[in-house]
């Protein structure tokens, strides 16, 4: 339960997702910390629940200079900008339809519109979709709701 993804920055800094400490954080190229956000923190400012586990799943830089944050406990996608204040976010309560419980990667397109995994954990049996899309008002645009193809999506990479 310690780190989860790490992703490289386009300046040659490091985002490194940790599982265990409920954070996320950031290191120059020659591995200097940067930069620590609490995923606790970024649930009270997404008005959630802040008590109980919190689990980093990702971070990734965007192009905007700003980091997309997903974690599973509580389930959510964050846009921060460079202090760590969110400036969007994507929460259960903000796509009733999914069943949304933990986010399993996102990315961000060029149209502004997000992409996300929902894991729902081994071997869940209810109803939930694995991908979807929103725009940032948080409109569903598709989603692709084949459990059987792709039980358990957890991470995604979106090819040209």
């Amino acid at each position: 339960m310690h780190s989860r993804w790490i992703r490289p920055c386009r300046n040659g800094d490091t985002w490194e997702a940790l599982a265990g400490e409920s954070k996320v954080n950031r290191y120059s190229e020659y591995g200097k910390w940067v930069q620590s956000i609490s995923i606790r923190k970024l649930a009270e400012a997404c008005g959630l629940e802040t008590s109980g586990k919190h689990q980093a799943y990702s971070a990734e830089a965007l192009a905007n200079g700003h980091t997309l944050i997903c974690s599973g406990f509580p389930t959510m996608v964050t846009e921060v900008d460079g202090a760590g204040k969110v400036v969007w976010s994507l929460t259960a309560k903000d796509v009733p339809s999914v069943n949304f419980m933990f986010a399993g990667g996102a990315k961000r397109l060029e149209n502004g519109n997000t992409v996300v995994c929902n894991w729902t954990g081994q071997n869940f049996k209810g109803e939930y979709i694995p991908i979807f899309e929103v725009t940032p008002e948080k409109r569903m645009v598709w989603s692709f709701t084949d459990t059987e193809a792709i039980p358990e999506a957890l991470g995604i990479q979106l090819l040209p």
